[in-house]
């Protein structure tokens, strides 16, 4: 089976677009982030808290993106201000991990179940009319022929999906993607 390695003592600068991309996204993202929106890590220390805190079903998923977002950039500046901030990052995020080794924003026992009382699962959850299009939504309007994005959206009235995770299982939402063809329910989600 072949294997790869780094080559040894290689180095790599990134200079012009791709390295302004890196610099800016590390001072305007990764080094602020974490003390910006609290919450990435609020919700994994409060999970247990009465009242409950109404959330998503991805809710917790945020600080695994941040975290991924960060390492990658990290290993390709090296950036020692950036390494500080991770290493505070997945401190706090490691010591908010539960004494049964759950880690995430469920309250137990709920943690890996699903099925959390405050988890908002879900289409299902919303109201029907959190659903619908307001008055004057874009599909109200007849869109001039030369008008492709127009030609892509979907009927007024949207496609129909029956929910098939655990949450919204049978349970017909209206979806409001932009998608010309009939809707399946939403992947990564379940």
């Amino acid at each position: 089976m072949p294997q790869c390695d780094r080559i040894a003592g290689a180095r790599y600068r990134f200079d012009g677009v791709l390295g302004d991309y890196l610099a800016s996204v590390s001072e305007q993202w990764l080094k602020v982030a974490p003390r910006a929106n609290p919450a990435l890590l609020e919700m994994f220390r409060d999970r247990d808290r009465r009242p409950l805190r109404e959330m998503v079903m991805w809710a917790g998923e945020f600080a695994g993106k941040y975290l991924t977002a960060a390492v990658q950039v990290l290993r390709l500046t090296g950036d020692p201000a950036l390494r500080e901030v991770v290493a505070g990052f997945v401190a706090e995020l490691v010591s908010l991990q539960a004494a049964d080794g759950y880690l995430g924003p469920w309250p137990s026992p709920h943690g890996l179940t699903n099925r959390a009382p405050n988890c908002r699962q879900g289409l299902s959850d919303w109201r029907v009319s959190d659903l619908q299009p307001a008055p004057g939504d874009i599909r109200d309007a007849e869109p001039p022929p030369e008008a492709e994005f127009g030609r892509s959206l979907p009927p007024r009235g949207g496609s129909l999906w029956t929910g098939s995770t655990p949450c919204t299982a049978g349970v017909p939402a209206r979806c409001s993607c932009a998608s010309p063809r009939p809707c399946r329910a939403p992947s990564g989600h379940g």
